[in-house]
């Protein structure tokens, strides 16, 4: 009898088929830099080369701490392309938390922006796995310099060997990243993703907020968190566009969403009164502004349904709100408006489908079992170690 072919699902797979797709179609933009999804799987095939000349080998943990630059983005693919293990850690940490995160994972690799490496450096028990350090410069915010012992990020990746994109992996339950909790009621916890469950849950994301090949995400949502609730792999799967954003500002928001037809973005709380209260002033010719009373509620817990519902009617959006009571009629209401909401800009002379993201306080959306298996057991590296 024939064996039957089956290909393990991963999310590499996505950039595969994206960059064979759609090669000339803008992936990355970020400031006044753009890469189509040519460009960016050559980014990610060097800095998967360069992890590789560093001596990473499957299993290994690479560490990166970062803002929303294109470079943890890249981390997303490059890691998982080196068959190792990516640890996106809290920029809103401090020192001794991250010192632990990187102790506790044995981190090879540790890559960290230049205004966060001094949360690294500072690390009051030191590293113990004494990683490579590599600095990672922001051109685009003016922010370079070297804090750590160690070289740039383009020093690290220049002259690396291109893996190719395309290939697969052995074993799709094989771990492809670890989420450290923020340590609220003791040390922080790695909750361990892997390939199967991210690719699962990329495809759920896609299903759930209508993505596809014109869809253009801004990065409002740390990539620290849950991997981009998987987005980085989502997004790149329809050959969607990555708008990055390096800090929440609203006036930059608003000039992003108008200037790259922004379609989707994660919409906490905190950010919607964010841009409710920007001000009146600000450059905004297709009329995102939220409703005034929207912004009097001055609440920084998850707005109501009916908040919700109020800032939808005077805003150019459709509010998605992701919610786990199924009995909750209002946020069935809220849900089933916002997908039949379309609204029309006569200033950008097209129809503004644009998806606000909202989280409740409980929810998890598509995530929880699809993507994660268990808490992290320290030196731990293969799927035979995932309980």
């Amino acid at each position: 009898m024939a064996e039957v072919s089956i290909d393990p699902l991963t999310p590499i797979a996505f950039l595969e088929r994206t960059v064979r797709v759609f090669p000339n179609k803008i992936a990355v933009v970020y400031g006044d830099r753009r890469w189509t999804y040519a460009q960016f799987a050559e980014r990610v095939g060097r800095f998967a080369g360069a992890l590789k000349r560093a001596g990473v080998v499957p299993g290994d943990r690479v560490a990166v701490l970062a803002p929303n630059v294109p470079e943890i983005l890249e981390a997303h693919f490059a890691v998982l392309r080196a068959g190792a293990v990516l640890v996106a850690i809290n920029t809103r940490l401090n020192a001794a938390e991250i010192g632990y995160i990187l102790n506790h994972s044995g981190a090879r690799v540790v890559i960290a922006d230049v205004e966060l490496a001094p949360l690294v450096v500072n690390a009051p028990d030191g590293l113990s796995a004494n990683p490579l350090l590599v600095n990672l410069q922001d051109p685009v915010a003016g922010l370079m310099g070297s804090p750590m012992d160690g070289p740039s990020f383009e020093e690290f990746v220049s002259g690396a060997d291109v893996v190719p994109i395309a290939g697969s992996i052995e074993d799709e339950r094989s771990l492809l990243s670890i989420n450290y909790t923020s340590g609220t009621t003791g040390q922080p916890k790695g909750v361990m993703y892997t390939h199967r469950g991210a690719a699962l849950n990329a495809l759920a994301e896609i299903i759930v907020h209508d993505l596809e090949r014109d869809s253009a995400f801004l990065w409002t949502l740390p990539l620290f968190h849950c991997n981009g609730w998987c987005f980085p792999w989502a997004v790149t799967a329809v050959g969607g566009t990555h708008v990055m954003l390096r800090a929440i500002d609203p006036a930059e928001m608003i000039e992003l969403i108008h200037r790259e037809n922004v379609t989707h973005f994660n919409g906490a709380p905190t950010v919607l009164l964010m841009l409710a209260e920007a001000p009146a002033d600000a450059d905004d010719p297709a009329g995102l502004r939220l409703a005034s009373e929207f912004a009097r509620t001055g609440k920084v817990t998850a707005p109501s349904p009916e908040e919700i519902l109020s800032a939808e009617e005077a805003w150019a959006a459709a509010i998605l709100t992701l919610e786990t009571r199924p009995d909750d009629e209002g946020h069935r209401r809220v849900l089933e408006l916002s997908r039949r909401a379309i609204y029309l800009s006569p200033q950008l002379l097209r129809p503004l489908a644009r998806r606000v993201i909202v989280p409740s306080q409980n929810a998890l959306g598509p995530n929880g079992p699809f993507a994660s298996r268990d808490h992290n057991r320290r030196g731990s590296t293969s799927s035979s170690d995932v309980r």
